[in-house]
């Protein structure tokens, strides 16, 4: 214990004396911090060397301010050595080859991207169906006929508008031509067959008609179709192009409404966008179109024996400037669509109106005296006329209505009133009772 305690006293009286004689420390010379991660020496070294680098990383100095870094001397500029200017000191961009600056203007590129069917990609197989157009219904059995030609032929759909329209066509001719000479020589017979009709209309009409006289009404019809070469199903085939003219009208106005994003690039500069509402030339080609084909389909008309069939076409071009009012309000590939049918049905007719092409599919030719009817002005006369006669009759018959019930009136309540008695017959009626 009195070692220990001696020791001690020993080693604090040499640390007063070291701190006693300790200089100031006015400045610390830090190196980077990386220094500082030196390696740790290995098991080899001895202990105190791991301590080596620690001690040496700064440097004591007991002056209060460190010293200025010496300058090197600038050596004398030549007057002979010419000044070197500030862009020789960047090296030139090396020249743009001509065939690169070339290859695509900046204006069409921009031009390019602002264009936005250049952004539409091409239809493919397949891509109608995904969007619901294509069906088993006659609209989407159109849509996806379309559908292919524009995939097959790479057409703008202007033009894919027209081939699918004018194959669709091409399809019926044959049921267009077997209806025409059904209807061409049923005309022949039309006299003939009217008061056969008329009477089984009128015996139908009654509640107990005989069978055995609808029977002889059948067999007289049917002798005069035999006679003339008429199948009584032939007359239905009208109805089987029916489907197929409705089927484009809704197949296309369906694509238009959509809009399917191919139809904004038409492929032609004066109908650019086939999804905008129709343009006013076109409604008007539309118009004159309709009109074509009523003119041309005139001559297969018998209306000396049907009257009301004259009137009525005569009516039709009024109903043809309604429609072409109402199509501006159509989409552009609509109205497109349907013009093109109205042509190509205008020249069917002229075509098959000619001898040669007639005797070639044994289509007879209707007499000129059957297919004169009346002129506008009879027709505009005979509506006159239908109007002044629909009113007399409604107000005879008004009339009639209000006398009969007047006559009811008067019968009900005479029979129901009291009848009037003389004084003298009121006596004797009171003595008998």
């Amino acid at each position: 214990m009195a070692f220990a305690s001696t020791l001690s006293m020993r080693l604090r009286t040499g640390s007063r004396r070291i701190i006693g004689r300790r200089a100031p420390i006015c400045c610390y010379n830090l190196r980077s911090f990386s220094s500082l991660l030196a390696p740790v020496a290995s098991a080899s070294q001895p202990r105190n060397s791991t301590l080596r680098p620690l001690l040496l990383t700064r440097t004591i100095s007991s002056k209060s301010t460190p010293e200025a870094p010496t300058i090197p001397p600038t050596p004398p500029v030549d007057a002979s050595t010419p000044p070197v200017k500030a862009s020789a000191s960047t090296p030139a961009a090396p020249p743009i080859p001509a065939e690169i600056a070339d290859a695509t203007p900046v204006s069409d590129i921009v031009t390019s991207l602002a264009t936005p069917a250049s952004s539409i990609p091409q239809l493919h197989y397949g891509d109608l169906g995904a969007l619901g157009l294509t069906s088993w219904t006659p609209a989407g059995i159109i849509r996806w006929s379309l559908e292919i030609i524009n995939v097959t032929t790479h057409l703008p759909w202007f033009h894919t508008i027209v081939l699918g329209t004018a194959f669709w066509k091409l399809i019926i001719l044959p049921i267009n031509i077997i209806a025409l000479k059904t209807t061409t020589r049923m005309n022949f017979i039309q006299k003939e067959l009217q008061p056969l009709q008329d009477e089984m209309k009128a015996l139908r009409s009654k509640k107990d008609f005989s069978k055995l006289e609808m029977q002889r009404i059948n067999i007289k019809i049917k002798a005069l179709n035999d006679k003339a070469g008429i199948n009584p199903l032939a007359g239905l085939l009208p109805l089987v192009q029916l489907p197929i003219t409705l089927g484009l009208f809704f197949g296309l106005k369906k694509m238009g409404d959509l809009p399917l994003a191919q139809w904004t690039n038409s492929g032609v500069s004066f109908l650019p966008d086939l999804t905008q509402t129709t343009p006013l030339a076109l409604s008007i080609l539309f118009t004159a179109a309709v009109n074509a084909q009523i003119w041309a389909s005139r001559g297969d008309q018998n209306v000396r024996d049907r009257p009301f069939a004259a009137h009525f076409m005569n009516a039709m071009p009024l109903l043809s400037l309604l429609g072409g009012w109402y199509s501006m309000y159509w989409p552009s590939g609509l109205t497109l669509g349907i013009t093109v049918t109205a042509l190509l049905t205008a020249i069917q007719t002229w075509v098959l109106r000619l001898p040669a092409i007639r005797a070639r599919l044994d289509i007879p030719t209707l007499p000129k005296s059957m297919t004169v009817g009346p002129s506008p002005l009879d027709t505009m006369k005979a509506v006159k006329n239908a109007i002044i006669g629909s009113k007399a009759k409604r107000h005879s018959s008004q009339k009639g209505f209000v006398a009969t019930l007047w006559r009811n009136f008067n019968k009900t309540f005479s029979s129901n009133s009291r009848k009037v008695t003389k004084p003298s017959e009121k006596k004797a009626h009171l003595q008998r009772r």
